[in-house]
């Protein structure tokens, strides 16, 4: 028997929307992508994420997983229900797609059937170390990007479906481990969440702001790989852009130069002893193995010559940032 298809899933656009797997991004807590990933997407700067061959595979296992887990919980199979994707209406600049939902028996008391979100994860032998063991606290254990994950399906079931979720289960397939952790609904921290990304959005994607975060410099040399137009006359901005890159630069070297110092004179101050420790930490000053190849005489042993090294030799092109100020305004 397979699971139920989605009767009640929103049309989907991912890149019109932020979705489950853009809150950890934006918050700067997923390992696989940045708020600048997200922020290049939603704009349309760069074409919409391509499913890796590790996404695919994960979504390919999606029903295998959700199967194990209901047999382990001896769920039947027909309260369990690939929902698809959920968008809001107050606000459709954001959904989640849920990879299922546990529906519950309804109660002469309970006027909406509780529900389970359940998430389905293929980890792979990369992350297996973010996940801890299924018998401890699921909040230490399941990684924090998959907890606000979750939290945030979980808002959008209770917003979308006007459904009561009773907790969250996250299954990981973890080699031949199939790991079932429990998580509570936090609906003060999914409305958090609501809060953080509303903002986020209004002033990045509506209003073009690009994130200030590490990776910037990447991104723009994928936007603008070579220069398509000539030297021109700087304005007052760029000149003042100009001449804080260049104290910042000035800032460096001097701090590298007392860093440098200060090292000297610490090592001065051990000398022969292997270091000094207490409840501060440890300042050790030790010998460690460093070990080098000599590329050049091992190929000429070898006998290779410059026309097979050449075989194997690539040469790429990047833009590098150049920076001289003259005369007085050094």
């Amino acid at each position: 028997m397979r699971i139920r298809q989605p009767s009640f899933a929103a049309p989907d656009d991912h890149d019109s929307r932020l979705g489950s797997s853009d809150v950890a991004a934006i918050l700067g807590i997923d390992p696989f992508k940045s708020a600048l990933d997200v922020w290049a997407a939603k704009t349309g700067l760069v074409k919409g994420s391509v499913s890796s061959p590790q996404m695919l595979r994960g979504i390919e296992s999606e029903e295998s997983i959700l199967v194990g887990w209901a047999r382990r919980r001896d769920v039947p199979l027909r309260r369990v229900v690939r929902c698809g994707t959920l968008r809001s209406s107050a606000e459709p600049w954001r959904g989640a797609t849920l990879d299922a939902l546990v529906t519950s028996k309804r109660t002469r008391r309970a006027a909406i059937a509780p529900a389970l979100v359940l998430e389905a994860k293929l980890v792979g032998f990369g992350s297996m170390h973010q996940w801890g063991p299924e018998d401890g606290p699921a909040e230490d254990s399941v990684p924090p990007h998959v907890q606000v994950q979750t939290q945030w399906q979980a808002r959008h079931v209770v917003e979308c479906l006007n459904q009561h979720v009773e907790g969250i289960e996250v299954v990981a397939a973890i080699g031949t481990d199939l790991r079932l952790y429990r998580l509570d609904y936090d609906p003060a921290w999914a409305e958090e969440l609501v809060e953080v990304t509303r903002a986020w959005w209004h002033t990045h994607v509506v209003g073009g702001l690009m994130p200030m975060v590490e990776g910037r410099r990447e991104l723009l040399a994928r936007l603008h790989p070579k220069p398509t137009m000539p030297l021109e006359d700087a304005d007052e901005r760029v000149i003042g852009l100009v001449r804080e890159y260049d104290d910042c630069r000035e800032l460096v070297k001097r701090a590298e130069w007392a860093r440098d110092t200060v090292a000297d004179e610490l090592c001065a101050t051990i000398g022969e002893r292997a270091g000094f420790s207490g409840p501060w930490g440890s300042a050790t000053w030790k010998e460690q193995p460093r070990t080098t190849t000599d590329w050049k005489l091992l190929t000429t042993e070898l006998g290779v010559t410059p026309e097979q090294i050449a075989e194997y030799q690539n040469t790429t092109t990047s833009r590098v940032l150049r920076v001289n100020l003259k005369g007085t305004d050094r």
